[in-house]
């Protein structure tokens, strides 16, 4: 299939190129967009549709860092079944709930403390000590998870320990697993934080194409593209569209961590959050622009797969 746009130099172009690249990554990338804004139906779907493409064992494997990411507080009540509709009620749920991305930011700063960065401390102010030790943890994880299990935990502590260090051994990527231990550490040494619903947003107000970015094949070539047409240093602005566009959600609790992230990350490229979100509005035409006709592929794919599971489901009583 043939992908075409209008470009900003008013030529329409047309990407086959595009055709033989996996869509897979685009529809992992499209689940956790709409469970950080809160659109219960689209990531339902998506949801379905990764099942149907037996995507199984990524869900439930994925089902970890998106709680952890999105909305740490919600990890005791975490189940990581291979049971496909538990899974759907999850991510429904999650997504159903006001986000708090403190695990997010503290772990992501702490996984650049084990790297080295000493800087990450300019943000931390009077919590140099917790940064200090998530990210020690993340080069002796060992040490810490037999450390953080000894200690008197009540018992919504102890699930959230035992279910961070489940998710921590399904986590693929390094800073996910930095994720899950700010998790267990937040969850025993921080305030304690409630797990509330959020508004359901309107799913036609969603913006299908943020998820197509610098995490699919084509939001990579899109992403070379507008740093070619904007002049703009293409790791900054892939940093920029995670930070103002993917990473959008749609009720977000105070989130001190990943406040101090956010600022920690745009000033390596001398950056604050306002010019940040200048830039962004410059560019975001071209990307939704890039991918209108994806849009409507991914509409269609989605209703295509809600109709065939819901059918199979009925007929069949279990999918899996």
């Amino acid at each position: 299939m043939a992908f075409w746009h209008y470009d900003f130099l008013g030529q329409f172009m047309v990407f086959d190129k595009f055709a033989d690249m996996p869509v897979g990554p685009i529809y992992r990338s499209l689940l956790q967009k709409a469970v950080r804004r809160g659109v219960t139906h689209v990531a339902s779907a998506t949801v379905k549709k990764l099942i149907l493409d037996k995507d199984l064992a990524w869900l439930r494997a994925r089902l970890g860092v998106i709680s952890f990411e999105e909305c740490w507080a919600q990890v005791p009540n975490l189940n990581f079944s291979t049971d496909a509709s538990s899974l759907l009620a999850q991510y429904s749920e999650v997504s159903g709930l006001e986000k708090n991305k403190n695990a997010a930011g503290l772990g992501a700063l702490a996984y650049e403390l084990s790297l080295g960065d000493r800087t990450v401390y300019s943000v931390a102010s009077e919590a140099i000590k917790d940064l200090r030790i998530v990210g020690e943890a993340n080069k002796r994880p060992e040490a810490f998870w037999s450390w953080i299990k000894s200690l008197d935990l009540n018992e919504r502590q102890t699930l959230s320990v035992l279910n961070s260090e489940s998710g921590y051994k399904l986590a693929g990527w390094p800073w996910d697993k930095s994720f899950a231990i700010a998790t267990a550490y937040l969850s025993v040494f921080a305030d304690k934080v409630s797990v509330k619903d959020s508004a359901n947003v309107n799913c036609q107000d969603f913006p299908y194409w943020t998820a197509i970015d610098k995490h699919t094949p084509q939001g990579k070539v899109a992403l070379s593209r507008c740093s070619q047409v904007f002049k703009i240093d293409r790791q900054l602005l892939g940093w920029v569209q995670f930070y103002v566009e993917s990473a959008k959600c749609g009720s977000l609790q105070n989130s001190i961590w990943w406040e101090r992230e956010k600022k920690w990350r745009l000033s390596k490229f001398g950056l604050d959050w306002a010019e940040a979100e200048l830039i962004w509005s410059k560019v975001a035409p071209f990307f939704e622009d890039y991918f209108v006709s994806y849009v409507a592929q991914l509409h269609a794919d989605l209703q295509l797969a809600e109709n065939i599971y819901n059918k199979e489901l009925i007929h069949q009583g279990n999918l899996i």
